[in-house]
């Protein structure tokens, strides 16, 4: 017969079956239509209702589209449930809930719903706060569900069973060691969550009551409900911790095998024991509406389901404690220990190169300010390597590199933290601890070098060279050897940077001139990877050292006289010009100023020309001297039997084009509209051209393909407002290209840009579309304005950002070869590296390769400190 007993979480009086397998009903004191009154506030602090009757629960299975499916939101640890109501009432599949069902934490999604931005909550017990919203603004909220505050310990820890007065003894520091608890003698470190999460509150209402949690030596906090559990593991690599979680989190959704839970009084967590009380530490969870949510809405529907027979048997199978015990169900035997659910979910990946690595990055704060996080290492075979928490890392997604630079923060016993930088070695799977890397950072992953600071000797020696002190740095190798003992260094950076096979230095130095006051000089170094000096450029040819001072197999130059490469080759210089153009007699000649080539550290355009003053004429000529044009006169000369690229394009005065830029084709001639007149800009990608004509009634653009023998013409209109122009850019990939109109509006300084994309197979146009307001970025880079796209250009791959209504969400379209190969759900961009990409949709962290197959997806880590 059924029997009325006190519940232990203060919800008024329950009535249920007193055998486990037979039909119950939860019926709290409240109205008959289940709309509750204010005696049923219990220890909870708000009133909650009663569910209604079976007769009047409508079935979900299948009512329900995407569209009208209701805003649903909650705490981390009830995902699981909206995800099952979801597929239940679309009957879409898992994978489809996962993009679609997004929870915020408790205490946001009680704000959303009062908000008017969620529906529906399936959620932990309010915070004070939203108790004190709710005494004015009530809601209507049961309880569909039991969860309770668990301890943990090392699984090799001897001790089974702490009480409830242990349990406050240890909290409040009077307990600091585990032989006064019937264990070994050694130190008892408790960890701890942060005051205000949710956790902790429950900690503080259900074993603390009014004695104050203890700030001890022994006491450690942790951000998130997988740190504190981590920790557990990972602080001492001891069997002295003790931790605490809610049974579900630690059961369900996190395994970390080597822990056990703790008896409390000796008994231990488990679904039974919270379903009959025996477990003190139990409290509820609930579905939660706003009062005025019509009877008849979905909300309402799933709101009413969640403690019907159904509902509540949902709630069993997905590894809750139901409040009513569905008709014929059984409560198994339990392990007790931690549950049998994945860290992470990997899926099959295609395996990475050899000595490659996957670095997957898991913020843990949502705000943009903090980049710090869990870092997983995986191996090439996808195999996890390596966890670091708490951490920073400026390697996302594929890593080329032996080298990982990784800062992390440590708690300390007074509750502050500290930061420590460290270089770990993923050949050897160990953190580098040699004495000479004290104070050092990684600058090269790859070859294993690393920048240290001068000592104060250093810099004293320093000052009486320069004269001043400048912040400058040295470049040790893995074994510890300077390899160079001096570089410039600007706002804590080295002005050392690597490019492919070499490394590049740009950077200024001061001379003191006769009056005592010092002169600025520019100067330029090309370094090959073993550091070896390949080139120097000095601004003044005073700078440059004599020739006894000079580093054997270096090249020394004046920056003026040359045009080198970026691997340090000297390409052009007068020498060579006279070589060509000469007449084996006058050897005055001037090379002038290289323009943009110069101020980009005199990387050459191939498809410029260089400007050499002789015999009074201004000669234009290529970098391998094999087209010259000679100023005033019509048409360029070939010089050699090469064939140069095109077009060539400059600046310069020829006869009947006074003032205007010229560009020429290959052979020579002058490029010119259809219609005859001069474009005014020619844009080159690859094997193609673009001629842009800017007039008062419009733009026209010609666009060449001279392989397959396509030409078309585009025009544009012409600007509303006179002070607009328009700036094109033209871009190939493969057969498809894109245009790109970018203009300015000088009048109030704003920006933006229409953009269309044309994909081509030989010369028919497969598929094009337009987008508005579009950024691009030739590489990985975020912008957060949501009412702006952005193209990310990544080898042959094109990503595409939309816009969503959404803030922080966007959907992204990857294409190759003209092909759209996947688009994303609503999501965030974490990063895009390598023929991988991860997001962050939904509720989770997910790596897609390149055709849209998930590789891994793990719980957001934003969600850990609910």
């Amino acid at each position: 017969s059924p029997t009325t007993a006190v519940s232990p979480l203060g919800l008024g009086e329950l009535t249920r079956s007193a055998t486990p397998g037979g039909e119950g009903e939860l019926t709290p004191d409240a109205t008959p239509d289940g709309e509750g009154d204010d005696k049923n506030k219990g220890e909870a602090g708000f009133p909650t209702v009663a569910p209604v009757t079976a007769d009047r629960v409508q079935e979900i299975a299948g009512t329900m589209t995407r569209e009208s499916f209701p805003r649903i939101d909650g705490s981390t640890a009830t995902i699981p449930i909206s995800e099952a109501v979801y597929c239940l009432a679309t009957g879409e599949d898992a994978e489809a809930a996962k993009k679609v069902i997004n929870h915020t934490k408790t205490t946001n999604s009680y704000i959303r719903l009062y908000d008017g931005e969620a529906d529906l909550l399936i959620v932990y017990e309010p915070s004070p706060s939203i108790i004190e919203r709710m005494q004015k603004e009530p809601l209507t909220i049961k309880p569909i569900g039991l969860d309770a505050l668990v301890f943990m310990a090392n699984a090799a820890n001897p001790v089974e069973s702490l009480s409830k007065q242990q349990l406050i003894d240890i909290y409040s520091g009077k307990i600091s060691d585990w032989l006064e608890v019937g264990g070994k003698k050694q130190e008892l470190l408790a960890f701890q969550r942060p005051a205000g999460s949710g956790s902790q509150t429950l900690m503080q209402k259900l074993v603390m009551g009014s004695t104050a949690m203890a700030k001890g030596d022994n006491i450690y906090h942790y951000y998130t409900m997988a740190d504190i559990l981590e920790g557990m593991l990972n602080y001492t690599g001891d069997d002295n911790t003790l931790g605490y979680s809610v049974y579900y989190y630690a059961s369900q959704m996190y395994h970390l095998p080597d822990l056990k839970f703790m008896a409390v009084d000796g008994v231990l967590p488990s679904t039974q024991t919270i379903y009959d009380g025996t477990y003190p530490y139990a409290n509820a969870f609930y579905a939660v509406i706003r009062p005025d949510e019509p009877k008849d809405s979905a909300a309402h529907q799933i709101f009413d389901w969640l403690t019907g027979q159904e509902g509540q048997r949902m709630v069993l199978d997905l590894g809750y404690v139901p409040v009513i015990m569905p008709e014929g169900a059984e409560i198994g035997k339990e392990s007790h220990n931690a549950g049998s659910a994945a860290e992470i979910e990997l899926l099959p990946a295609e395996e990475l190169e050899e000595g490659q690595h996957y670095i997957f990055f898991q913020k843990q704060n949502i705000s943009w300010e903090y980049e710090y996080g869990k870092v997983i290492v995986f191996d090439n075979k996808w195999e996890k390597c390596t966890t670091f928490y708490n951490a920073q890392t400026s390697a996302r997604g594929v890593w080329d590199g032996r080298y990982l630079a990784i800062g992390q923060y440590r708690s300390l016993p007074d509750g502050q933290e500290e930061f420590i930088s460290r270089i770990y070695d993923l050949e050897t799977q160990r953190f580098l601890d040699d004495a000479w890397l004290e104070g050092a950072w990684l600058f090269d992953s790859e070859l294993g070098y690393f920048g240290k600071y001068p000592s104060e000797e250093e810099k004293d020696a320093r000052m009486e060279i320069d004269g001043e002190y400048n912040e400058w740095g040295k470049i040790c190798n893995a074994r510890g050897e300077i390899v160079l003992n001096y570089v410039p260094m600007y706002e804590g950076g080295m002005q050392l940077y690597r490019e492919d096979d070499v490394f590049r230095l740009y950077d200024i130095t001061y001379r003191r001139n006769e009056e005592g006051s010092y002169e600025a000089f520019r100067y330029y170094m090309i370094y090959d990877l073993n550091l070896h000096l390949k080139l120097v450029v000095f601004e003044d040819e005073d700078m440059l050292p004599m020739k006894g001072d000079r580093e054997e197999g270096a090249v020394y130059a004046r920056w003026e006289d040359c045009l080198f490469s970026g691997k340090g080759e000297i390409l052009l210089d007068k020498t060579g010009f006279l070589s060509r153009f000469g007449d084996g007699e006058d050897m005055d000649c001037i090379m002038e100023d290289c323009g943009e080539a110069k101020d980009a550290l005199n990387c050459p355009v191939a498809t410029r020309l260089y400007p050499f003053l002789y015999k009074g004429k201004r000669y234009y000529v290529n970098q391998t001297l094999d087209f010259c044009f000679v100023e005033g006169e019509e048409k360029g000369g070939r010089t050699g039997e090469g064939q140069a690229p095109l077009p060539y394009y400059f600046e310069a005065e020829g006869a009947g084009w006074e003032g205007q830029s010229l560009y020429f084709r290959a052979d020579g001639e002058l490029l010119s509209m259809k219609d005859g007149t001069m474009p005014d800009r020619v844009l080159s990608s690859g094997e193609g051209y673009a001629l842009v004509h800017i007039g008062e009634n419009g733009v026209v653009v010609e666009e060449h393909l001279p392989k397959i023998g396509f030409c078309e013409t585009y025009t544009y209109p012409a600007p509303v407002n006179p002070e607009d122009r328009y700036v094109y850019e033209l871009y190939y990939f493969g057969e498809h290209r894109f245009v790109i109109k970018d203009y300015q509006r000088l009048s109030d300084n704003t920006q933006g840009t229409d953009m269309e994309l044309c994909f081509y197979r030989g010369m028919e146009r497969e598929d094009s579309f337009t987008a508005k307001s579009i950024d691009l970025w030739e590489q990985y880079g975020r912008n957060h304005n949501k009412n702006e796209t952005i193209l990310f250009v990544l080898d042959d791959y094109i990503v595409l950002q939309l816009e969503t209504n959404e803030i922080y969400q966007r959907r992204y379209v990857l294409l190759l070869d003209g092909e759209i190969r996947f688009v994303t759900p609503p999501c965030e961009i974490g990063n895009i590296a390598d023929g991988y990409a991860q997001f962050r949709v939904g509720n989770y962290d997910t790596v897609y390769d390149m055709e849209g197959n998930i590789v891994l997806r793990a719980l957001n880590r934003a969600l850990e400190n609910d």
